[in-house]
């Protein structure tokens, strides 16, 4: 069974981070984020499955629009891994919004 997951945040001059936390015999999913900031910055979004980087790609313009992954294995963690997505601080006037949807999947083993 799969339970859905929405993580949301809005900072300002810091890192948007939003992370699913690890649990034994659960994979993580995502589905989809929306990152954005309030002016078009040299920005960069990360997702990593523990502590390994599974994108990595660089944000020009203000609000990208929604980064959606329709194959439901395209980003998810190993078993038992948290999923970190962080969207890079903009500078000392930017606001960063970070959200992100997904869902967990159990395992048997």
């Amino acid at each position: 069974m799969a339970t859905t997951f929405i993580g949301s945040t809005t900072t300002v001059n810091a890192d948007a981070v939003v992370t699913k936390p690890a649990s034994a015999n659960l994979i993580n999913h995502i589905t989809m984020i929306i990152p954005s900031y309030t002016v078009a910055v040299a920005g960069n979004l990360t997702v990593k499955n523990g502590t390994t980087a599974i994108l990595d790609i660089s944000l020009t313009v203000a609000n990208p629009g929604p980064l959606i992954f329709e194959d439901r294995n395209a980003l998810q963690s190993d078993i038992g891994n948290s999923m970190e997505v962080r969207l890079l601080n903009g500078g000392v006037t930017v606001t960063q919004k970070l959200n992100v949807i997904g869902y967990v999947t159990e395992t048997y083993q």
